[in-house]
Order: C-alpha cells, then sequence, then structure tokens
C-alpha cells in the first residue's frame, strides 16, 4: 500500500507540472495574439479551461491519496472543486459571448449565478480551514 501512495504522490506532482505548463502556453498565447494580431481567444480558453479540468482532477485525486493514507477527510477539496468548476463554467461563457457575439440576458445570468457560486463556496472553504485550524490547536 505504501508504494501505491508514494506513485499516487509522484502522480500528483505530474499534473500539477502538466497543469502549470498549459497556464504558461495560455500566456504564451495571449501574448502571441495580442503581439501579431491573430484571434487564438478560443482556443487559449480551451487550454485553460482544460488545465482547470486537470485541477479539478487532481483534488479528487489528492482526496483518493488522503484514503488511502488514513488522514482525516476534509470537505475543504470538495469546496475547492466546486470553485474550480464554477470558474471554469465562468471561462466557457465568456468564451461563447466572445466568439458569437451573443447577446442578451442569459449569459449574464449565468456568469453571476456562477460568480454568486464562487463567492459563496470561497466564504465555505475560508470557515472550513479556519474550523479545521482551530481544531488542531
Amino acid at each position: 500500500m505504501f508504494n501505491a501512495v508514494r506513485y499516487l504522490l509522484w502522480i500528483e506532482y505530474l499534473i500539477h507540472l502538466v497543469a502549470v505548463f498549459m497556464l504558461v502556453a495560455a500566456v504564451g498565447g495571449i501574448v502571441l495574439s495580442t503581439l501579431t494580431g491573430f484571434s487564438i481567444t478560443k482556443n487559449v480558453l480551451l487550454l485553460i479551461g482544460n488545465a482547470l479540468l486537470i485541477m479539478i482532477i487532481k483534488e479528487v485525486l489528492w482526496t483518493v491519496i488522503k484514503f488511502f493514507k488514513k488522514e482525516r477527510f476534509s470537505i475543504a477539496s470538495f469546496i475547492m472543486i466546486g470553485i474550480i468548476s464554477a470558474i471554469r463554467q465562468n471561462l466557457f461563457v465568456e468564451a461563447q459571448i466572445s466568439l458569437n457575439k451573443s447577446h442578451g440576458w442569459d449569459p449574464l445570468l449565468e456568469i453571476g449565478t456562477n460568480t454568486l457560486i464562487i463567492f459563496v463556496l470561497s466564504v465555505a472553504y475560508y470557515i472550513v480551514k479556519k474550523a479545521e485550524a482551530c481544531s488542531n490547536d
């Protein structure tokens, strides 16, 4: 069991590296788009969205690793998954607005709802982390 956990931790480290390289590539795409005038917004947003999806999967993997290590379960990981998911959804809605030049209240309502979810989950994350710190003292 110990070797399996060690391999899972190594895989999690690699997942972090992949996500970082994807985000750095997205930054490079933004700079390239700015300097050359090429419109690669859709590809950059897809790259960022996929990097966030990788981070969601990483959070689930971290929860499984904690289970195998017989560590205490924390709801904070699932709150973080919710935050990342809402941010990812906002990016996709923004991409649809940019690419389709769509107008109306539906996309704005979806972005507002996701932003409210991000705020509420961020407050919940803060409360959970404070409660965990108080229980550890």
